[in-house]
């Protein structure tokens, strides 16, 4: 079996392959080609320990993921998101490799968000306000640099001085790109195109009213039914409402399960899996003025899909190592 770790993991796979294999695992599922049971969750006193299967034919690929979600671990400079994931060849059974899953968590979660981004975002967004900047938020700020020509990036965090220290990092990567830390969004809303929240909030981080006309937004954070990091006003004005999958949202996303328990949306509302946009099948933004919104709670087949091929990346180039006795 390879072992993969996180610096190996940085070198090996892009932000632009990861969008790429991402789609392709979205396009599976949304063609009901992928097995993706819903996700098993153990909570503790202090977070969650989440376990995600899924399978992949077309890959030949089945992929475990551990993940943890422990927002404490923020002050104590600890990740909030940790993760392992085991990837297996669906024809014998084998173990092929484990792979750091801190990263791999992020980058695939950055990757689902850049695809929407490229998909339902204006052709000429250029402004991001991001709501956390923990781990989640660097890799989505790097996808939607990726897909848009992108020159400022509001950030804000309820943790004293995240912020400044997201900027302070990413103005050394992005130097043509303004980073710029805010405590109050609100005079800043307006000029946003592409709104990103990447928190464990309870509560929505913005009023959706005050949304303009044309913006897309990520919600990526609210992976439980009582989370919710984007109000039911800005569901509802959604022209646009896309899912990961539709069924592990409706199951869990506190964003979507919240509205529509109190009547404010219904199951219509719900436009398209982003795979079905890939496809083609559905069509993504197609006036400037649209309101978007993707909703994602993460789903397997992208744990499939980016762990194939980082495995691959890895044998083409040597990297990782190997280990035998399994």
């Amino acid at each position: 079996m390879l072992v993969i770790g996180r610096d190996e993991l940085r070198s090996l796979v892009h932000m632009d392959e990861a969008i790429d294999a991402v789609a392709k695992g979205f396009v599976d599922l949304s063609s009901a080609k992928a097995e993706v049971p819903l996700r098993t969750v153990i909570s503790t006193a202090k977070g969650d320990v989440l376990f995600m299967p899924g399978y992949v034919p077309s890959l030949g690929s089945v992929a475990v993921k551990v993940v943890s979600v422990f927002p404490g671990n923020l002050s104590k400079g600890m990740p909030s998101v940790m993760a392992a994931v085991v990837l297996l060849d669906a024809g014998s059974g084998q173990p092929l490799a484990l792979i750091e899953g801190t990263h791999f968590t992020a980058l695939r979660t950055g990757a689902a968000g850049g695809l929407a981004i490229k998909l339902l975002s204006r052709v000429d967004a250029s402004k991001v306000l991001l709501f956390g900047a923990g781990k989640q938020g660097y890799t989505q700020v790097e996808a939607a640099v990726s897909v848009r020509s992108i020159n400022t990036v509001w950030v804000m965090d309820s943790i004293e001085g995240a912020a400044e220290r997201f900027c302070k990092n990413m103005s050394e990567s992005y130097r043509d790109i303004e980073f710029v830390s805010i405590k109050d969004y609100n005079e800043i809303i307006a000029e946003a195109d592409i709104i990103i929240t990447a928190t464990t909030s309870t509560i929505p981080v913005f009023d959706g009213s005050k949304v303009k006309r044309g913006t897309h937004v990520n919600a990526i954070g609210a992976y439980r039914p009582d989370m919710q990091e984007v109000d039911e006003v800005i569901v509802k004005r959604a022209d646009k409402l896309v899912v990961d999958s539709k069924d592990a949202v409706l199951a869990e996303a506190g964003d979507i399960i919240i509205p529509l328990k109190r009547g404010i949306i219904s199951e219509g509302n719900i436009y398209a899996e982003i795979g079905e946009i890939v496809t083609g099948d559905k069509k993504g933004r197609t006036m400037d003025e649209e309101i978007t919104l993707f909703e994602t709670v993460g789903v397997a087949v992208e744990d499939v899909a980016l762990a194939a091929l980082a495995y691959q990346r890895a044998l083409e180039k040597g990297a990782g190592i190997q280990i035998s006795g399994f």
